[in-house]
Parts: structure tokens; sequence; C-alpha cells
């Protein structure tokens, strides 16, 4: 027995209607779990912030301290668009030094918080 499965347009665009709630609740978990790497304990020099109080820093491998917030602020603009009947889901992190951070510079080691919640996300997907 032989079926032909013909998609249509109408089709295609009620599977994609239905994976966009989906995704998002994805990209949400994601962006949780990028935030719970900077509330983790760091273990690397202690500094006085301008203000006189104390904060810890990160050490190399950790993710990176939360120091103002501007970093944690700038993860956002969760999105899920249709690019050529592809359902693309977007999280933009867009600090500056979100990249500097996360790869490091020839003066500062990597303190990476983007892969680290990527691999962390797929253990609790499993």
């Amino acid at each position: 027995m032989n079926f032909d499965v013909i998609i249509t347009p109408a089709f295609e665009q009620s599977v994609i209607r239905q994976a966009k709630p989906i995704i998002e609740a994805k990209l949400n978990t994601l962006r949780a779990i990028l935030v719970e790497g900077f509330d983790a304990p760091k273990t690397g020099r202690e500094y006085r912030r301008p203000s006189g109080d104390r904060y810890r820093a990160s050490a190399p491998g950790e993710p990176p301290a939360r120091r103002s917030g501007d970093l944690q602020d700038s993860i956002g603009e969760l999105g899920v668009r249709e690019e050529s009947g592809t359902v693309v889901g977007e999280i933009r992190i867009s600090a500056r030094h979100a990249i500097l951070l996360e790869r490091g510079t020839p003066r500062i080691s990597p303190r990476p918080f983007v892969r680290p919640a990527i691999e962390e996300f797929l253990r609790r997907q499993a």
C-alpha cells in the first residue's frame, strides 16, 4: 500500500504556528539557565565597587560574576520567526563585552557562559 503526502502551504503554516510557542518556551528556559550561571558562587578575586561594597569576581572558566547586571540585562529579544520555510528561534546578547568574556582576550582568560548554558539545557532536555 502506498500513500502520497502533499504538504500544502496551509498545512506548513499550521505546523509553524504550533511550533512557535514550543520554541519560545525552550528559549525562555535557555535564557533562565544563562542567568543561573551568573548567580552561581564564584571563586575569583574579591573587588571593591565604587559604592564601597565588595563583590567576588569569577575565576577563569567560570561564568561571569554579576557586577552591574548589564550583561544579564542584555540577554533578551527572544524571538521566533519563519525564514524560507524554516522556524528560527533567537536569543540576542547585546552587551559588547559578552564575546570577550565568552572567548577571553589576550589579557583575560575566558569566562564562558553561553556554551555551558546550552550544554546544560541539552542535558535537562534528555
